[in-house]
C-alpha cells in the first residue's frame, strides 16, 4: 500500500484545485462565445451577453426560459464571467513552497 507524506497531500490537493479551476475557466470561456438566445418564452426581460467579436458586455432582451449559458442579469456579472477570456489575461497561480 502507498502512503504519502503529509506535504505529497498538500501537493496533490493543490495540483488537483488548479486542475479543476482550469476546466471551470474553460467552460466559461466557451459560454462567452456563444451568440443570445431570446428562448422559447415571449417575455420581455433586459439581460446581458458577452460579445466575443467586439469584446464588450451587451444588453438583449431575454424570453424568460430556455436561451443558453451566454446570459446574465447584469453586466458587471456579464464583465466577471467574461472579461478574462475577452482581453485575453493569462492567470498564474504561483505553488506554496512546501519544505
Amino acid at each position: 500500500m502507498l502512503f504519502l507524506s503529509s506535504r505529497s497531500w498538500v501537493r496533490q490537493l493543490l495540483l488537483l484545485d488548479i486542475f479543476i479551476s482550469a476546466f471551470q475557466k474553460r467552460d466559461v470561456t466557451e459560454n462567452c462565445k456563444l451568440w443570445p438566445r431570446k428562448g422559447k418564452c415571449k417575455g420581455k426581460i433586459p439581460r446581458y451577453y458577452y460579445d466575443a467579436f467586439n469584446k464588450r458586455c451587451r444588453l438583449f432582451t431575454y424570453g424568460g426560459c430556455g436561451g443558453n449559458a451566454n446570459n446574465f442579469q447584469t453586466f458587471d456579472q456579464c464583465n466577471k464571467a467574461c472579461d478574462a477570456f475577452g482581453t485575453l489575461k493569462q492567470f498564474y497561480i504561483p505553488l506554496p513552497r512546501i519544505n
